[in-house]
């Protein structure tokens, strides 16, 4: 009988080929993306602009003491009456339907189901952004919370016809988000320097990199080579014309941006 043991090694080597890594160039609208043109971040406004000029959004999520997600960026909010207080240390109730500072402005904050159903999501990609202070004092996220968040996740998001990513910097949260919902891409966060960032995305398994545009080790041909390896690539955030066309010319896979050409 033949033995064709000698075949392992390129049969193993067929079955860690990294997957193909669509390349085309996709524009994602910052916060909503209507910062630079007077909508207030993260609302259904700033939203329906970004999405008539782009092909998807990203947006920043907060996890409530009762374990809701919040669409907005800081955990700390200021109220009409100028009191302040947590999202990570409130419940839901008590934020939804209130409203509070954003700059100048007065705004509700709307929780990720609301936000999801007053935006025209059909075809468009969504980057949900989380930011992970935990719902206790001063403290990161527990188990419990990560299981209470990605329970929400769960819920939500498969009900929407939009090609949803998720960024985080957060090992366990990534481990235990892992197969949870179908199409859902994980993208590692990453501030200062590419080969970091990379590395953790190939140690945890991850789809893609969120990198600031101005990190260590950025090029076009750093992300071609990524790419080549399986690995999808964001680049944040450019706030004008020429920070834009700095960043297109690098040819990542998506981009996060302020501004948009028109």
């Amino acid at each position: 009988m033949k033995s064709y043991l000698f075949l392992l090694p390129l049969l193993l080597f067929a079955c860690q080929k990294p997957k193909p890594v669509d390349t085309e160039l996709k524009v994602l609208g910052h916060r909503g993306g209507g910062i630079q043109y007077g909508f207030i971040e993260n609302t259904p406004e700033s939203a329906q602009f970004g999405l008539t000029h782009s092909e998807g959004i990203e947006i920043d999520l907060r996890l409530s003491l009762d374990g809701k997600w919040m669409v907005w960026h800081d955990d700390v909010l200021i109220n009409a009456q100028k009191d302040s207080f947590r999202i990570s240390e409130t419940k839901a109730e008590n934020i939804l339907g209130k409203t509070f500072w954003s700059g100048d402005s007065l705004v509700q904050i709307l929780s990720l189901d609301q936000f999801l159903n007053q935006v025209p999501l059909e075809g468009k990609t969504i980057s949900l952004d989380v930011k992970w202070w935990g719902r206790r004092p001063n403290t990161w996220y527990t188990d419990e919370d990560i299981e209470i968040g990605i329970q929400n996740l769960e819920t939500l998001l498969p009900s929407h016809s939009a090609n949803f990513l998720l960024e985080i910097d957060h090992r366990k949260f990534h481990e235990k988000l892992e197969g949870k919902i179908p199409g859902l891409k994980r993208y590692f966060i990453e501030f200062s320097n590419l080969e970091a960032g990379l590395k953790r995305v190939k140690d945890w398994g991850l789809d893609g990199l969120s990198v600031n545009y101005m990190a260590q080790g950025i090029s076009k041909k750093a992300i071609e080579k990524a790419n080549q390896e399986g690995i999808e690539i964001m680049l944040w955030t450019p706030k004008d014309s020429l920070s834009l066309e700095e960043v297109i010319n690098l040819s990542p896979n998506y981009i996060q941006t302020d501004y948009f050409f028109q």
